[in-house]
């Protein structure tokens, strides 16, 4: 069984695949467009954002970035199932580690009478 650290470094590289295959339709979107020097930094902004909105929905229908996705998120739950086992037990040795008398419940604080 893997340790939490694999599980987490297979999802980054993961990401990383993932990211160059985002970063490549992204391009293709900018090398369809023709740089016009005159534009304003609000435009160029405007039709950045725009050639992200289209990249991202070429990416989607990009059968190599679907089968990233379902490789991330397949791989995801075991990640983080792993960080949770680790941490338990990380806390469960502190907790072990403790003296008895820090574990003791501190006593229920005295109630006021009432004064109606």
């Amino acid at each position: 069984m893997t340790n939490a650290r694999e599980s987490w470094k297979e999802i980054g590289s993961k990401l990383e695949a993932l990211g160059l295959k985002l970063k490549y339709h992204f391009e293709q979107e900018r090398a369809d467009d023709e740089p016009d020097p005159d534009d304003r930094a609000i435009q160029r902004l405007g039709r950045a954002i725009d050639e992200v909105a289209d990249s991202v929905e070429h990416a989607v229908k990009d059968e190599a970035v679907k089968g990233d996705l379902k490789d991330i998120f397949r791989a995801l739950p075991g990640a983080l199932t792993q960080t949770f086992q680790q941490v338990s037990g990380d806390v469960r040795r502190a907790l072990d580690k403790r003296p008895d008398s820090t574990l003791e419940a501190a006593p229920p604080p005295e109630e006021e009478p009432n004064s109606d």
